[in-house]
């Protein structure tokens, strides 16, 4: 009996052994955007019928904790991505007497910061490894939304091909669009020592697009990696 005891109270002080770090976070990861447009609404004529952008961001921030179980954490993600979509001119094309005129591809890029404040729940499964699950929202600041399309054509038998580029918030199309947005989201990983790793989802509260133009909220799935110090 005395030894079972003693191998209790040794099983229980190497499970709360793990000291998570407080400090200054440095990250980084994988992540896919996407949005679809609202259902009945025909908008596809500017690429948002189920819109997918791929990329990275960099995230610095930092992780107060409460106690051995639970944190605050807040940070400043910076997001880069991308949307190539190559197409067929006879995918929209604009067909007139001795003429085909069509889309033959297009290159979307987005730039945003994040602003995430998340509430962190964690329970330790060795004396060096700690799971946790997060839950909190994120505030979105759009710095920029471009989107090139290239264009080819054939008028008398002569083939010619073109480009023109689009700044979403800076064309007269901007007004459609919201700059700033809102977000709900949840991470869950593993801590190892200093490092964390994690997958995360945050699903927007606000249309990227703006009422009046139909509603279309962001999603971000994520992979990402970060050291605290």
């Amino acid at each position: 009996m005395k030894k079972v005891i003693i191998s209790l109270v040794a099983l229980l002080v190497a499970t709360t052994a793990f000291a998570r770090p407080t400090g200054l976070r440095l990250g980084g990861g994988y992540s896919v955007d996407f949005y679809g447009a609202e259902k009945g609404l025909d908008i596809t004529f500017l690429g948002l019928d189920r819109t997918e952008y791929y990329g990275a961001f960099i995230e610095v921030g930092y992780d107060w904790n409460f106690t051995e179980h639970s944190a605050l954490t807040v940070g400043l993600r910076g997001n880069l991505l991308l949307n190539n979509k190559v197409q067929s001119t006879s995918n929209r094309r604009v067909e007139k007497p001795g003429a085909d005129y069509g889309l033959t591809g297009q290159l979307s890029n987005r730039f945003y910061l994040d602003i995430p404040v998340k509430y962190q729940f964690s329970f330790n499964v060795s004396p060096k490894v700690q799971l946790f699950f997060d839950l909190g929202p994120t505030l979105n600041f759009w710095l920029g939304n471009r989107t090139t399309y290239w264009y080819a054509s054939k008028v008398g038998g002569k083939s010619d091909s073109n480009a023109e580029s689009h700044n979403w918030f800076k064309d007269t199309e901007g007004k459609y669009y919201n700059r700033v947005n809102l977000s709900l989201g949840a991470d869950a990983g593993v801590y190892f020592h200093h490092v964390k790793i994690y997958l995360g989802y945050d699903q927007g509260l606000v249309p990227f697009i703006k009422k009046d133009f139909g509603k279309s909220a962001l999603g971000q799935l994520r992979v990402g990696a970060a050291y605290v110090f």
